[in-house]
């Protein structure tokens, strides 16, 4: 197991960022041992932090940290899943979809 930070890009919309700190197992599969697998955040015009949850077997939740936020249901598909440089996030929020790439990963 190994603690990693993931730095990835919205693909339309550069200028938006995320970052998950996460611990990944040999496949590079966020290990699912703990109620909570992690920590995020997501920039839009401002960093928005979240905590990051196990929702279904492929889905995270996105646990805000704001409480402007707490009523959404958003979700990430990192779970059950290689995570690797080049690879695709979707993040859905409500009825609204967005893809990121992951950019990098630093242990």
């Amino acid at each position: 197991m190994k603690k990693v930070t993931l730095i990835a890009s919205n693909v339309v919309n550069a200028s938006e960022g995320m970052r998950l700190e996460v611990s990944l197992d040999n496949n590079n599969h966020i290990e699912l041992e703990n109620e909570v697998l992690g920590k995020g955040s997501v920039q839009w015009e401002k960093w928005y932090d979240f905590n990051v949850l196990e929702f279904d077997e492929s889905k995270a939740l996105m646990d805000w940290n704001d409480t402007d936020f707490a009523e959404n249901i958003s979700t990430l598909d990192i779970l059950n899943r290689r995570l690797a440089v080049g690879e695709l996030i979707r993040y859905v929020d409500g009825g609204e979809h967005f893809t990121y790439r992951i950019d990098e990963i630093k242990s």
